[in-house]
């Protein structure tokens, strides 16, 4: 499973280089965490109060779950995500949230790599 984790590492870096090198925010897991609590918070009370944080919790999470369908028969088979159809990114905004409760010394890390962890640890395809 380290392995699998580092090609999952290596494949959301990758993605998101480009953004890196154009001088785009790196975004760790504390970052992501506020912002998906954020987002979350606007779902339950149907108020936005930072849309910035809602605009980059659901793209991170809508990207990372796109890259999971998208790669799901072209990475190695302990690193795939096997989401639902049903799943909405509001839903996977959730599962990163209670990841990243759950986690607190991975809060270091870059914020694709953790949204992956997160959906891989609740989505897991079958081996």
């Amino acid at each position: 499973m380290k392995a699998g984790i580092a090609a999952a590492v290596a494949l959301v870096a990758a993605m998101t280089g480009q953004a890196m090198a154009a001088g785009g925010p790196t975004g760790s897991g504390n970052e992501l965490l506020v912002q998906c609590q954020n987002a979350i918070k606007g779902i339950n009370s149907g108020v936005f109060k930072d849309p910035y944080d809602t605009g980059i919790c659901f793209g991170t999470v809508s990207a990372v779950m796109g890259m999971a369908t998208f790669y799901k028969t072209s990475v190695e088979s302990d690193i795939r995500i096997c989401i639902p159809d049903n799943v909405t990114t509001g839903q996977g905004a959730r599962i990163v949230v209670r990841f990243l409760q759950d986690r607190p010394e991975l809060l270091n890390e870059e914020r694709s790599v953790l949204t992956w962890m997160a959906l891989i640890n609740s989505y897991p395809c079958p081996k």
